[in-house]
Formats: C-alpha cells, structure tokens, sequence
C-alpha cells in the first residue's frame, strides 16, 4: 500500500520543497521514497535503474509504446516497479523463508 501511495504521489504531482525553498524533483522524491521502502535491494534497484533504461525503452519501442509516453513516464515506472516487485520479493517471499530455515535448526 505505502509502494502505491508512493506512485499516486508522483502522479498526482506532490509539491515538496526543501529547506532553501528549492522544489524538490519528483522523480528524485519518489526515488527515495522507494529506495527506503524497499531497503536494502530495492535500493540497489533504484541506483541500478538508470542503468537499465536504455534497454527497458528499447523494450518499450518493441513493444509499441511511443517515445513520448516512455520519455514522460518511463524511467520513473521503472524504478517504482523495480522495487516494488523486489523489494514484496525481499520482504514477504525470501525473509520469511529464511526465518522459517532458522527455526528448523
């Protein structure tokens, strides 16, 4: 729920502003908001996704998705499905099953 508020807060535009009155860019917002939620792979995947992009678009353009649209939206989906899906992955799949490994020895 906190992944999905997090994207309804970018769409939707959040207009923070930091102590010298700078606006704070969204992506970069979101960025953190996701590194920190997803802590500590999902952090690597927010550092990693600008990495990634140039293959994810090309992904894109095959996929029919139009330059602009990708331009405007993609790296930012990018990053927060990365870390989503990684970090649900981390916290509700492997810890678990690491916990479950630790109690059986």
């Amino acid at each position: 729920m906190l992944c999905l508020g997090a994207l309804a807060g970018w769409w939707f535009g959040w207009g923070f502003v930091d102590g010298a009155g700078q606006r704070i860019e969204h992506r970069q917002l979101l960025d953190a908001i996701m590194g920190v939620l997803t802590f500590p792979a999902g952090l690597l995947w927010v550092w990693m996704a600008p990495i990634l992009e140039p293959l994810a678009q090309s992904v894109a353009h095959l996929a029919g998705m139009p330059p602009v649209l990708w331009r405007d939206y993609g790296p930012e989906l990018l990053a927060w499905f990365g870390a989503t899906v990684i970090g649900y992955v981390q916290w509700f799949w492997l810890l678990p099953y690491v916990f479950a490994l630790r109690a059986d020895e």
